[in-house]
């Protein structure tokens, strides 16, 4: 009984989705990509039961699981418990505080709950592929390919994981950004929602959160250089990228410009010391200071972006990265040689912030987990944007030839 009232229950969220997104995509692309989230979340579920039964998944479920047989649920979402498994750890005691009421919604079920993170994820990716399309139709196709159909981000946002929300929270979060810079109204539901996502990064994303604050004020700041005029069109652009800079300061003690390298420093040497050897990604800091940190740049930018490679040792699993990362770098070298050999007319003001934010993202991630597996996961933020970027130009010049 208690699966047909969850079955029902997801097929009216489903039903109140496709209504959204009937006009940007045809039913047998929603339900395709509708079906492989779902599938993916499954399917992610089955590898950590039988690859890492005690990993993160199982282990959030059996702690949260653990947490409502011995609280309230309303103890749980005020924060009066305590979580044995993870009561140091303040992002995964957040995320078992909102897996609890998805949780408790699903009887207890690992199997149900995992649906419903799936339906997130698919729903956050569903937003931002129709607020994309709306803004740029030319881009229709890719946009839906990048974040409904990507092999990667279907595994690595689906399922019980704090990724899952983080990933749906990001996507979300740059929807509205790219909404505000076409001067789009938000709806009062756009609104809560942005400030959900927000509160969500804060609480699990510490770095999402600082690159969507630094994503924002890089556009905010050229929306207002375009539209004003006099003194102001300098001042007030600069006054507002100083204000997001400074808020990027708050999030966590750790993440301030002063305490950055000694972070990295330290995670690189946590994440290096725990992985073997042919899973490390030689991305070595002599020093906790900024000197250290910028020798690595360029490195850890490339492995970032482009790794795992058709020539790493992976498993099995791995072979579906690799495949993509392959598609990524001929997208890349195929955008290079079109812009020098046609110069074609690009949208500066939104792809210069997308990469400068993205190869930041990028860089830091391969710094702080220069660990092949772990990056992998991480990447999934980040890559539906990497692919989109890169297949515009192609994807463009392509279309022109056929026409």
């Amino acid at each position: 009984m208690l699966w047909i009232v969850n079955i029902v229950f997801i097929g009216f969220i489903t039903f109140l989705l496709f209504k959204l997104a009937k006009k940007n995509l045809t039913t047998l692309t929603f339900f395709s990509a509708l079906a492989l989230r779902l599938l993916a979340g499954i399917a992610a579920g089955l590898i950590f039961n039988e690859v890492y039964p005690e990993g993160d998944s199982f282990g959030f479920y059996k702690t949260t699981l653990s947490a409502l047989e011995l609280n309230s649920y309303w103890s749980i979402l005020s924060g009066n418990f305590e979580p044995t498994a993870y009561s140091n750890q303040p992002r995964v005691v957040f995320f078992i505080q909102v897996f609890s009421g998805i949780l408790y919604l699903s009887g207890g079920s690992y199997w149900i709950s995992t649906l419903y993170f799936s339906l997130i994820s698919f729903a956050a990716s569903l937003y931002f592929v129709v607020q994309f399309n709306r803004l740029f139709p030319r881009h229709k196709t890719i946009v839906t390919i990048s974040f409904l159909f990507l092999p990667s981000v279907l595994f690595w946002s689906s399922g019980i994981l704090k990724d899952t929300i983080s990933y749906s929270a990001f996507v979300i979060v740059v929807a509205l950004t790219l909404k505000f810079f076409k001067e789009v109204k938000f709806r009062y539901a756009e609104i809560g929602l942005g400030i959900i996502s927000l509160i969500v990064l804060l609480k699990i994303k510490h770095y999402l959160l600082i690159i969507s604050l630094l994503f924002a004020g890089i556009v905010i700041c050229i929306y207002l250089y375009k539209r004003l005029t006099g003194t102001l069109k300098w001042s007030v652009p600069i006054v507002t990228l100083i204000v997001f800079l400074v808020l990027t300061q708050f999030v966590h003690p750790y993440l301030t410009i002063s305490r950055i390298p000694q972070t990295i420093f330290e995670n690189n040497k946590t994440i290096t010391n725990r992985t073997s050897v042919e899973n490390q990604l030689s991305i070595d800091l002599d020093q906790p200071n900024w000197q250290s940190v910028l020798s690595e740049v360029p490195r850890s930018l490339y492995v970032g972006l482009f790794r795992p490679s058709i020539f790493d040792k992976t498993p099995i699993l791995g072979l579906g990265h690799k495949i993509e990362n392959f598609l990524l770098v001929s997208l890349f070298f195929f955008s290079l040689l079109i812009f020098i050999k046609q110069k074609p007319k690009i949208n500066w003001p939104l792809i210069l912030p997308g990469i400068f934010c993205i190869g930041i993202l990028a860089t830091l991630m391969a710094m702080t987990t220069p660990n092949l597996g772990t990056l992998v996961r991480y990447r999934n933020a980040y890559l539906p944007f990497l692919f989109l970027l890169f297949s515009m130009l192609p994807f463009q010049y392509l279309t022109s030839k056929s026409n």
